[in-house]
């Protein structure tokens, strides 16, 4: 499922590498449904360093000491990064951050329980792209494009991985309990 993601993220960012002066926001938005608490929800995915496990990331690096963030994104010997901070996180509904050196981008992700161990989480992502090129990628096609190549994997890796946690973790719960009740055998 990561391999189309793996092949569009990085174009992706050499285009946004190539924005420069004369360029244009463009955004994206995708949502997904997760069956996991929203606490493990928000911290994972605020756990900047995890990226590359369900994003074409390859690399991000956290300064603990500012809290900016170096972002890697490698594509056949070509490498795009960009630094970025963090402008809001409240746990655990909302995380918004920006770039401020590198490729341009600025993004929030959204979390709301939505049912009991249900985590609805909505991504929204902007990032400036060339003027020359801004009409074709802003047509409805490309949109889906991206979305559908790029952010739905990423999403569904994420959320394949934090369902696979929250079943570990409430494995976990239910093992200590019955261990807890002394129910042994006779």
């Amino acid at each position: 499922a990561m391999a189309g993601s793996r092949r569009v993220g990085p174009a992706l960012g050499l285009l946004l590498c190539a924005a420069g002066v004369d360029a244009r926001w463009l955004h994206t938005s995708a949502s997904r449904t997760i069956r996991a608490p929203i606490g493990l929800v928000f911290s994972s995915y605020s756990d900047l360093e995890r990226m590359p496990e369900w994003s074409p990331v390859s690399r991000v690096d956290v300064d603990n000491a500012t809290g900016e963030s170096r972002w890697h994104l490698g594509y056949r010997g070509l490498e795009v990064s960009w630094k970025a901070r963090v402008l809001q996180s409240e746990f655990p509904t909302l995380l918004r951050w920006e770039s401020i050196s590198g490729a341009k981008n600025r993004g929030e992700v959204r979390f709301a329980e939505v049912g009991e161990g249900l985590c609805q989480m909505d991504l929204t992502m902007s990032y400036q792209i060339p003027a020359r090129v801004a009409r074709l990628v802003e047509s409805d096609a490309v949109q889906a494009f991206i979305v559908r190549l790029c952010l739905q994997p990423t999403m569904r890796q994420f959320q394949e991985a934090m369902e696979a946690a929250a079943s570990a973790q409430s494995g976990a719960t239910l093992e200590s309990t019955q261990q807890g009740t002394g129910a042994s055998g006779p």
